[in-house]
């Protein structure tokens, strides 16, 4: 193919074919993650979200314009970060989470990209978000 030049159909369906063929390999490499650290897999419109039967924190794989994202995210963090308080010591329980679900995004990240998918982690401002939520938590208690 050279610049300018109209690409014919076949280049179309081979262009589909890769696209059907990465969606593949995304589901599969999660699938796999999945069953090895005991979570559960969804498939939401253009996300996959991998939870755990232990807390609400999600980590969401998400199609962006240059690839994927991997994201940690909680709906309801407030009430998690207040349930947390009834534990013995909140800020380690909350730690060992982050810790365990930080490692888990980074070995997805690493599984897409040595298969060449395009991918950025996202999880950093959700980790620090968190914990201050629980700071504000511990000095409002």
């Amino acid at each position: 193919m050279f610049p300018g030049s109209n690409p014919g159909p076949g280049s179309t369906i081979i262009y589909a074919e890769k696209v059907i063929n990465l969606r593949e390999m995304l589901r599969k490499i999660l699938e796999e993650v999945s069953k090895e650290k005991d979570l559960f897999l969804q498939k939401r419109d253009n996300e996959f979200i991998l939870s755990s039967k232990h807390h609400p924190i999600k980590i969401l794989v998400v199609s962006t314009s240059s690839g994927y994202a991997v994201k940690l995210y909680c709906e309801n963090l407030r009430d998690f970060i207040e349930d947390l308080l009834e534990e013995e010591n909140p800020r380690e329980t909350l730690e060992n989470i982050l810790s365990e679900l930080s490692n888990i995004a980074y070995t997805i990240h690493s599984r897409l990209r040595e298969n060449g998918m395009e991918t950025r982690m996202m999880i950093r401002d959700f980790i620090l978000d968190a914990l201050e939520e629980l700071e504000d938590a511990i000095e409002e208690g």
